[in-house]
């Protein structure tokens, strides 16, 4: 166990509300039956069997790459939420199905540099990419390595210190997806002068939109 103040609380909370804590390993499926599914990919058995067993850890590196990798498969939509993982992870997810494939991915770690794997990243099978980090945070993250490696490939990407909430909506069973952020229903000052109308406009469809 972790004797943090948080860690203390969240079992107390747990234990309150008459719920059992359950160890889960890759293959996991936590939701089911139904339109979706969501399934751990990591951290596999062979993880825990390099602690004889057990998941107590003495280090935050140890911590992050014994976080839970889950898919979220909803119809014809995939998202992949990699936790806090780190390189070591990273790499083992190259060798699990659909450990680099998803048509929305979670930047591991809040971008930090720590969990950039680029042979992962090369890898990946992704439409959209998210980064959730808070603004202005100590630690730098997202680092700007990272950021420069998902830019090679291409692939879009919001960050939540940028855009604010994203959200993706979609029907499982049809193709479209549509994205939106908090930044976009932000209201903008609208300045006297020959574009006024347009920005006008402009706020006009954000209000419709929230």
């Amino acid at each position: 166990s972790r004797p943090e103040r948080f860690f203390s609380r969240l079992h107390l909370a747990v234990k309150s509300a008459g719920l059992q804590e359950q160890i889960t390993t890759a293959g996991t499926v936590i939701v089911s039956p139904g339109p979706c599914s969501l399934t751990v990919l990591s951290p596999s058995r062979s993880q825990r069997a390099e602690r004889d067993g057990s998941w107590t850890v003495s280090s935050g590196k140890d911590l992050n790459n014994g976080s839970l990798v889950t898919r979220l498969e909803c119809g014809k939509h995939s998202f992949l939420f990699t936790a806090d993982v780190e390189q070591q992870s990273l790499d083992e997810l190259l060798h699990v199905s659909n450990g680099f494939s998803a048509r929305i991915v979670k930047v591991p770690h809040h971008g930090a540099k720590s969990s950039l794997n680029h042979e992962w990243v090369n890898q990946l099978q992704a439409e959209t990419m998210v980064v959730s980090v808070g603004a202005h945070n100590r630690y730098g993250h997202p680092a700007p390595e990272v950021l420069d490696a998902y830019e090679k490939r291409g692939l879009p990407l919001y960050r939540t210190d940028r855009d604010g909430a994203v959200w993706f909506t979609a029907t499982p069973s049809l193709d479209d997806m549509t994205v939106r952020t908090a930044r976009e229903g932000i209201l903008l000052q609208v300045q006297a002068g020959p574009g006024m109308w347009r920005e006008e406009w402009a706020n006009w469809t954000r209000i419709r939109n929230r």
